[in-house]
């Protein structure tokens, strides 16, 4: 599944903001017609915490009895020297 980010909030994403802000009755529904952008979005490059393998559930249940120390599941790519600390 490849991500997206949209540059914008999308209408529905408005609408759910709108409905948690301003609370209203049941038969009140928002419909939001447009999106005004004041400021151009900036961004921002994030690698998000995604990893290549699954722990096992030999090794977790290790580390919660305190019979070993957590090992890190690295990224793709990653390595100990170049993790972020």
């Amino acid at each position: 599944m490849e991500r997206f980010s949209y540059p914008v909030p999308t209408p529905s994403a408005v609408r759910g903001i709108y409905d948690a802000i301003y609370c209203k009755p049941k038969e009140f529904r928002w419909q939001v017609t447009s999106v005004e952008i004041l400021v151009p979005p900036a961004y921002v490059a994030l690698r998000r915490n995604e990893v290549k393998d699954k722990i096992s559930v030999k090794n977790a249940l290790e580390w919660a009895n305190g019979e070993s120390p957590p090992e890190p599941i690295w990224a793709e790519g990653q390595t100990m020297t170049s993790a972020p600390t």
